[in-house]
């Protein structure tokens, strides 16, 4: 064959192979060709159901295999008090995504197709892919029937061949029926483990092997109203924290799956699981009641059963659920922790965030509080320390000793019950029987006992021996019989510890509602030989020192001291009887006597006996009835005042003859001594044996100067002519015409202000100490040839005189200097206050 032959042949040959490729068949218009010959509608299509709509019940199981995947994949349903919930039942147990689970089956049950194979006719189980489907989901409805869909290749975007299994029409589905189904199983697990709420939940057991040596520690609480309990390894009210690791326990939602095989959990460290928590859960429901057969043969004869309300009941259904932790993170995630739930294989990570509320810390879980009693509402204390026991009961809103029935320190006893109810353990540590000697509570230093009302049994507390030894910052107490002994701390113990003396009530004298009507004091003179004496009474609703001398008090000094001894209180009650020396009482620092008029009793009211005594004599005389007079002083009536606080001063009793003689009968006196010894103060009534330790403030009010301390009394526009005595000379000052002048020379020009200056300095002297207020010498204490004297004459020709000595008070520290207005007083200057009037000629002339 020659060479145009050979091109002749190949030219012939590429114009029939570009015929064939011109008038090739379509596949696709044979297949609709074949379509034509076997739709089963007309050339119009209409979109159709391959499930019919209502033919099949609420699916309860959802079975699942694809060709990719070795195992099948089923899914149940289940109900849980009023949900549905989806489970994984194969080829793991666990719980499903719901909406997952639905998305499956609704898109088995929705599908919808415009063209369809009428027996298979015009494809071929090849070409449709059904000779091996991709994917059969079996379906299970509420009622027992099964159906199964097999799924097919996609012909086209958007489209899958499908078919009921066992039947031969093959459809064309409107929809990608294969991107429903996830790459693996574990997509499917929900990533919230549990469905309950926490206040359904009544146990929590922990079991933490994550202490020391991995020896597992169990915790078991139960919940106990709105709380929780401890009932293992201790008993004891739990704290918040446990519901809020119950919350958490419930809302848990897993971060990632991460594997399913059993085989592989050694490896995330869940086969022995450093922490396993279980929540028990009451779930309660209503529904109608299930009637019992008699009651069903009952409701058949009666006509009008159907239209009866039917009966309800509560079902409490009881469900379990667990959670196990492992202490090993994934690599580089060191905020994440491995977790599985129950003995589902299935592993995944919980954030450290989660996991940190669920682990048991007693500090924080704990309640650390030794009792949760209202221990505030006690109405007996008995309280046994240092050998004695102190025996008080609540009676009349006050306390009293349960024997004697005296009076009890009210207020020692709120504090008592305050530290109880506050009393916090640093920890707990169990104490098996037998071990009490080694808890020092064989022999408790303190053993209290608390009635409180509504309780069945009292609240105990035993103090035995400290827990660190020598320290002994740490004491070991127990409530009641718990075997979980506290470690409290010492100085939270204090008033634990007060002895029976203590719980004696601290009230000295209380006056109530009646008036003072004289004070008569005396007291060591501390700048003096001797004692001072002085004598206080209401004059025009003053205070005014009546005796060794008639003159005016110090208001603000006076309504202090009355304020303090119309309720006088000790800090604590320090003793009665014996050595009186050891307080300082053997020879009083100072004696105080109170003259009183007591409150008049209401007609309606109890009277005592020995008021009713002398009321008896008065009624049988209507001239002696009188009224109620007004109290002397310190405020109104019932005023309860407390130590150091003050009080106002009242008018001068007084009234009608029959009122003056009854209060003359009512008048009482209280004497009170008053020492200090070893630093402290003491106070006692002269009546009576108890001893009462005190403040320095209410001590310095029985040793204070009561007497007014102004020096002169008179105003700058009040003085008509003052001379200055110092330094060897005397400078005097007239007024003429308005103008101060220098006596000894008139012309020269004074500057006005600093002589006004020099006056006024004289008119606000003030003495805070007298050393005698009658009686001095000239000659005394240096006061006959004066270092520094004043003289001030007043425009109604009066003169006010003062004499300064030249010698230092040799009992005062202060150094304070002698001084007189030549009345036989003797008080105390200051050099600073000396100074301010002295003269100095260049300082008031005229510049």
């Amino acid at each position: 064959m020659n060479f145009k032959t050979t091109l002749i042949l190949l030219i012939a040959l590429l114009a029939c192979g570009v015929t064939y490729l011109i008038y090739k068949p379509d596949p696709k218009a044979i297949r609709e060709a074949r379509l034509a010959e076997t739709k089963t509608e007309a050339d119009n299509p209409v979109e159709r159901n391959l499930i019919e709509e209502g033919s099949f019940g609420a699916p309860v199981k959802v079975a699942c295999k694809l060709r990719r995947q070795s195992e099948e994949w089923v899914f149940e349903r289940r109900r849980e008090g009023d949900k549905d919930l989806w489970d994984m039942t194969a080829p793991m147990k666990g719980r499903a995504s719901g909406w997952q689970v639905d998305s499956i089956h609704r898109r088995m049950l929705e599908m919808t197709y415009e063209i369809a194979y009428a027996g298979g006719v015009g494809v071929s189980d090849a070409e449709t892919g059904l000779a091996d489907p991709e994917a059969r989901v079996t379906l299970t409805d509420d009622k027992g029937k099964t159906l199964t869909v097999e799924i097919g290749k996609s012909p086209a975007r958007g489209q899958t061949y499908a078919r009921l299994a066992g039947g031969k029409d093959v459809v064309v589905a409107k929809a990608d029926l294969m991107n429903v189904f996830k790459d693996s199983i574990l997509e499917y697990r929900d990533p919230k483990l549990f469905d309950f709420a926490a206040a359904d939940a009544v146990r929590l057991e922990i079991v933490d092997q994550t202490g020391e040596g991995g020896a597992p520690v169990t915790f078991l609480l139960a919940r106990e109203g709105d709380g929780w309990v401890f009932e293992a390894p201790f008993s004891g009210k739990a704290t918040a924290e446990v519901e809020t690791a119950v919350t958490t326990f419930a809302n848990t939602r897993m971060s990632k799956w991460k594997d399913s095989d059993p085989a592989t959990l050694p490896v995330y460290g869940l086969d022995h699981p450093a922490l396993s928590l279980t929540v028990t859960v009451e779930k309660k429901t209503t529904r109608p009641k299930t009637p019992s057969p008699d009651d069903a043969a009952k409701e058949s004869e009666n006509d009008n059963a159907g239209d009866a309300t039917p009966e309800e009941e509560t079902v409490v259904e009881t469900f379990v659920h667990t959670l196990h932790l492992s202490k090993m993170s994934p690599l580089g995630e060191d905020t994440s922790l491995y977790a599985r739930v129950g003995d589902e294989p299935a592993v995944g990570t919980l954030p450290k965030t989660t996991t940190d509320k669920l682990k048991p810390i007693e500090s924080k879980w704990r309640d650390l509080r030794l009792t949760t009693a209202p221990v505030a509402r006690a109405n007996r204390v008995r309280i046994t320390t240092g050998g004695r026991t102190c025996d008080l009961i609540e009676k009349d809103g006050g306390w009293v000793f349960a024997e004697s029935g005296q009076a009890a320190d009210a207020d020692a006893v709120k504090e008592l019950l305050k530290a109880v109810g506050g009393l916090n353990a640093r920890t707990f540590v169990p104490m098996s029987p037998g071990e009490e000697a080694a808890f020092g509570l064989d022999a408790p230093s303190v053993d209290l006992t608390l009635t409180v009302p509504g309780q069945d049994e009292p609240e105990r507390f035993r103090i035995g021996g400290p827990s660190d030894g020598e320290l002994k910052r740490l004491y070991y107490v127990r409530r009641g019989e718990s075997t979980s002994i506290a470690k409290v701390r010492t100085e939270d113990l204090k008033l634990l510890r007060r002895p029976e003396m203590d719980y004696r009530s601290r009230e000295v004298f209380s006056l109530g509602g009646g008036s003072i009507e004289r004070i008569d004091l005396a007291y060591e003179n501390p700048v003096d030989d001797g004692r001072v004496q002085i004598a206080l009474e209401p004059r025009n609703g003053l205070w005014t020192l009546v005796e060794p001398v008639e003159a005016a008090a110090s208001k603000e000094r006076a309504d202090k001291l009355v304020a303090a001894l119309r309720n006088v209180r000790g800090l604590r009650f320090a003793g009665e009887g014996g050595d009186l020396a050891k307080y300082g009482l053997a020879d009083p620092a100072a004696t105080l006597r109170l003259t009183y008029l007591e409150e008049a009793a209401p007609e309606e009211a109890a009277v005592p006996e020995d008021r009713k005594k002398k009321d008896r004599a008065t009624d049988t005389d209507p001239e002696a009835q009188t009224t109620d007079p007004a109290p002397s002083q310190g405020g109104p009536r019932g005023a309860w005042v407390q130590e150091g606080e003050n009080a106002v001063v009242g008018q001068e009793a007084g009234g009608s003859a029959e009122a003056a003689k009854a209060s003359a009968e009512a008048r009482s006196t209280v004497e009170f001594q008053a020492g200090t010894a070893g630093g402290s103060y003491y106070l006692k009534r002269a009546d009576a044996p108890g001893v009462y330790e005190i403040s320095k403030e209410l001590f310095d009010r029985f040793t204070e100067e009561y007497r007014d301390d102004r020096v002169l009394s008179f105003t700058d526009s009040e003085a008509a002519a003052f001379s200055i005595r110092g330094g060897g000379q005397t400078h005097a000052f007239t007024k003429r015409e308005g103008q101060w002048v220098l006596t000894a020379e008139p012309d020269l020009a004074l500057d006005q202000k600093a002589v006004t200056t020099l006056l006024v300095n004289l008119s606000d002297l003030r003495t805070a100490r007298y050393v005698r207020y009658t009686g001095a010498e000239a000659g005394d204490f240096g006061l006959a040839d004066p270092s520094v004297g004043a003289e001030v004459t007043l425009d109604d020709g009066r003169k006010l005189t003062l004499s300064v000595s030249g010698e230092p008070c040799p009992k005062d520290a202060s150094k304070r200097r002698y001084a007189s207005r030549g009345d036989g007083g003797v008080f105390l200057l200051t050099s600073e206050e000396i100074a301010r009037f002295e003269v100095r000629l260049d300082a008031i002339e005229a510049k």
